[in-house]
């Protein structure tokens, strides 16, 4: 066994969705029944990537029969959620530092399309685009002028990934095929759940990610596929607070301001690259 991203061959592996032993959670675990049950997670003593082993054909046929049914549609065009308002808000802040003369957007996972939408209203001639595997959203994208697409030759200014790349099995092959889409000046910006030592001393729920990123990790990938990167940081709570915060009853109306800050060892992991 390889790590797809340094390609060390020392590794050491934890429970899917059951990181720490404990006899309540490992009676969830023996029972928990879906195609990732009783997997593991296999981490990279080097750079620390983990992943979990798994085809590309199960994954798909996961999403295509399960997940995407999940995901409903939204009425309006208003921003689903205060917390997507917020994610979309810090994304914005952070691509606009770095990525200048945007004419078009292709996000891909989109959703809503929460970033895109709100940089759209701020530079009104931006042209969108989105690859969304599910159908759930056609009719919201009709309704803003997001045109859908697969992933062709067309050149992009800037494409978006916000917690997609945890949830695909090749994840350096993905990037490195993006490439192509890229103008000359253009950005990627990855967004994906930082998981350092202190996420897997908790018995956090992975479904349904196959990819486990840690910055070191990740900006080995990036350079592996010849992306320069442009700035990388963390930020949002750590792992302990976040875990506590999760088990209780809140609203996301309120959410701590401590989850869009910077940290070294926060939960969220981002970075902006080019070419």
């Amino acid at each position: 066994m390889i790590c797809q991203c340094c390609g060390s061959n020392l590794f050491y592996y934890r429970r899917y969705n059951l990181h720490i032993f404990t006899l309540k959670g490992f009676i969830k675990y023996l029972f928990f029944n879906s195609i990732f049950s009783r997997r593991k997670i296999y981490l990279c003593k080097v750079c620390s990537f983990g992943y979990v082993k798994i085809s590309q054909e199960i994954l798909d046929n996961y999403y295509k029969k399960k997940y995407w049914d999940l995901r409903k549609r939204k009425k309006n065009d208003i921003l689903p959620s205060n917390q997507n308002d917020y994610k979309a808000q810090y994304q914005f802040d952070f691509i606009s530092k770095h990525s200048k003369s945007i004419r078009n957007i292709l996000e891909i996972g989109g959703g809503y399309s929460s970033f895109s939408r709100l940089y759209r209203s701020k530079h009104k001639k931006v042209e969108l685009y989105v690859y969304e595997p599910s159908s759930a959203f056609d009719e919201f994208y009709k309704k803003n002028n997001i045109i859908k697409i697969d992933v062709d030759d067309q050149i992009y200014d800037h494409i978006h990934l916000s917690h997609v790349l945890e949830h695909i099995c090749q994840p350096e092959k993905f990037i490195d095929s993006l490439k192509k889409n890229l103008s000359v000046n253009g950005t990627i910006y990855i967004e994906v759940p930082n998981c350092n030592k202190e996420y897997f001393k908790l018995n956090f729920i992975d479904t349904p990610h196959v990819n486990f990123f840690t910055d070191k990790s990740l900006k080995i990938m990036l350079n592996n596929c010849g992306l320069k990167i442009i700035d990388i940081n963390t930020f949002g709570q750590n792992w302990g607070s976040f875990y506590d915060y999760k088990n209780q009853v809140h609203s996301f109306k309120k959410l701590p301001q401590s989850n869009f800050s910077l940290n070294e060892n926060g939960i969220t992991l981002r970075l902006i690259a080019k070419k």
